[in-house]
């Protein structure tokens, strides 16, 4: 299932069932505890690709479920991993049912033709998440969601060596090589990334979320980020991103 909503719990769990990535640091207690999900915008799901749409809460009792089945991953030694997914949208064009076996019972349409391929890499110390053919045609900006976190009073957000302060609304940056929180690491891009990055508050907690956009109706984007988990500022400073070599994210 794409996600589940049962007895009015997780009415707003649309994406936690399409390639989401959580990252636990021993720093970041409470990352994804209720304190996370009560507060957090449930459109921005960390390493999600998703469109810009507003959804509603939704008791749907049943599963979704979307019509790719190709999902899975192998490791070795078990220290390292590779994960893949072929992504589709949930979307249901049929009023009260979605495409493939009557799931979905009486929840409005909901047409989406957004699809992508979706991989995850778990390295020694790191993990190297990418995409491709990221593709929709249905009128909306798309999006990759790089993190979604609660930010503490006293929380830096560091970009390329520099400092960012926390100014509520949107902040779009065409030049960055890697971005560090305090209590979780570090992300970095193998080429120079444009991010937008929002600053919002909800639930009077404060957050910091943080996307690549592929703009309205892609044909054919893509994504690539390390993340460097529990890494300190000085270790970000150090690391060498190139390292890390993508042979191919074409298909």
């Amino acid at each position: 299932p794409s996600y589940e909503s049962i007895n009015g719990m997780n009415a707003d769990g649309w994406y936690t069932g399409e390639g989401a990535v959580y990252l636990y640091t021993a720093d970041a207690k409470e990352e994804y505890t209720r304190r996370w999900w009560n507060s957090a915008d449930k459109h921005l799901i960390p390493g999600t690709t998703v469109d810009e749409r507003e959804r509603e809460p939704i008791n749907i009792e049943e599963g979704y479920r979307n019509n790719q089945a190709f999902v899975g991953g192998v490791a070795l030694d078990g220290q390292f991993v590779a994960m893949t997914m072929d992504h589709e949208a949930f979307h249901n064009e049929v009023e009260g049912r979605t495409t493939d076996n009557g799931h979905g019972r009486g929840l409005p349409v909901h047409i989406s033709t957004l699809t992508s391929k979706k991989s995850y890499f778990m390295l020694d110390k790191a993990a190297l998440c990418i995409g491709c053919d990221v593709s929709a045609s249905d009128g909306y900006a798309v999006r990759t969601v790089v993190d979604n976190r609660l930010l503490e009073e006293d929380e830096n957000i560091v970009i390329n060596g520099e400092k960012i302060s926390y100014n509520l609304g949107d902040v779009t940056r065409d030049d960055v090589k890697y971005i560090y929180f305090d209590r979780a690491g570090a992300y970095f891009f193998p080429e120079t990334a444009r991010l937008t990055i929002r600053f919002y508050e909800k639930e009077g907690e404060r957050r910091v979320a943080v996307w690549f956009d592929h703009g309205v109706d892609p044909t054919s984007g893509s994504y690539a980020y390390v993340i460097l988990p529990g890494v300190s500022l000085d270790e970000a400073a150090r690391f060498d991103v190139s390292d890390i070599e993508i042979m191919r994210n074409d298909e």
